[in-house]
């Protein structure tokens, strides 16, 4: 009965808003940031000479995305020296996308993004950005970052996944970003990845 008294009256105390998404996922092979390693062009916001701004399903007009989602696989050489982790190329990764986010809102004269988190895992880095007006809407205390890795001996972190939470509009979001088994011959070592990072 309680529930079906609330369905009926839905409207009176529910509001509904369609929320814009960008997911951006890109396998860097190793690359740092540059002129020629740019996310300009696939943001949409590229010099119209470029010849890249086209490809963007962000190009022309278009709704401008109330959350943009990066997330980037090898943004270091995968060797034995950056198994730890390479902090330089990832803070070099994150300064460059939040750059780029904030010359696409420069461009398209939309308004600003703030970063609402980042988590890195190695070669894997995860970066979430949030339309300004909507940063009141964010639930205070709720985002949060996690990692797993799945890598040699399940512990490596050359593969595993990295997440973004949060809850907005007293809604919850979560963001996953993985780089797991390589190759057509390892989809079941990718599925073994998947259900390790989904239950972890």
């Amino acid at each position: 009965y309680v529930y079906q008294q609330l369905a009926n009256r839905y409207s009176e105390f529910t509001r509904v808003r369609n929320l814009n998404c960008f997911f951006l996922t890109w396998n860097l092979g190793g690359a740092a940031p540059s002129s020629e390693v740019s996310l300009l062009p696939l943001l949409g916001s590229a010099p119209k000479d470029s010849g890249g701004s086209a490809l963007s399903p962000l190009a022309g007009d278009f709704e401008p995305p109330d959350i943009i989602v990066v997330g980037l696989q090898e943004i270091c050489s995968l060797n034995a020296v950056n198994i730890l982790g390479n902090e330089e190329r990832n803070r070099l990764w994150e300064t460059s996308l939040e750059d780029e986010v904030e010359m696409f809102a420069n461009v398209k004269q939309i308004d600003p993004y703030v970063k609402v988190a980042s988590r890195c895992l190695v070669g894997t880095l995860i970066v979430v950005f949030l339309r300004k007006p909507l940063e009141e809407h964010l639930t205070p205390d709720s985002v949060q970052t996690s990692s797993v890795t799945t890598g040699l001996l399940g512990i490596a972190g050359n593969k595993g996944g990295v997440s973004v939470s949060m809850e907005l509009f007293a809604q919850k979001f979560s963001f996953v970003n993985c780089h797991m088994a390589a190759h057509k011959e390892s989809v079941k070592a990718r599925n073994a990845d998947y259900d390790s990072i989904m239950n972890r």
